[in-house]
C-alpha cells in the first residue's frame, strides 16, 4: 500500500477549505434527521444521462445526486422512479433540497440538474406532496 492515495494521511487547512466544513456537518446533521440515511440496505441507483452524475436512493424518502467530477460543472437528466412513488406522469411535486432548503417543481420522471464544484457539489432531496 505504499504511496497509495487511500492510506495516505494529508493535512487539510480547515480554515481554508472554504464551505468544506459547513457541507460536512450538514450532511451529518440531515443523516441524524433522516433515518433512510443511517443505514445501507435500502440504497438504490437510478439512471441518469450523465455518467459523471451519481444518482441514488435510500429508501423511498431520500434521493441524492452528486458531481463526481471536482473541477468541472456537470448537468443532465436523472429519472426519479414516480410510479412507485405513487405520483402521476403529469402531475408536478415539489423537490426540497434538505442542504438548503431550496423547493424545485418537477414533472414527469425526467428532470434536469446542473451541479457546479463552485458552487454546489451535491442535492439531497425529499420529494414533498404539492
Amino acid at each position: 500500500y505504499l504511496n497509495s492515495e487511500k492510506y495516505e494521511i494529508r493535512p487539510r487547512d480547515w480554515k481554508q477549505a472554504g464551505r468544506f466544513g459547513e457541507l460536512i456537518a450538514r450532511v451529518n446533521e440531515i443523516r441524524r434527521q433522516q433515518p433512510a440515511l443511517q443505514f445501507n440496505h435500502t440504497l438504490r441507483f437510478h439512471q441518469a444521462d450523465n455518467g459523471a452524475l451519481l444518482w441514488f436512493s435510500k429508501g423511498h424518502q431520500v434521493f441524492v445526486v452528486a458531481n463526481t467530477d471536482p473541477f468541472w460543472m456537470q448537468h443532465g437528466w436523472v429519472r426519479l422512479p414516480i410510479e412507485e412513488l405513487g405520483i402521476a406522469a403529469r402531475q408536478p411535486f415539489i423537490v426540497e433540497d434538505l442542504l438548503d432548503g431550496a423547493c424545485y417543481t418537477w414533472r414527469g420522471a425526467w428532470n434536469y440538474v446542473k451541479l457546479d464544484p463552485a458552487d454546489r457539489v451535491a442535492h439531497i432531496f425529499v420529494v414533498r406532496p404539492r
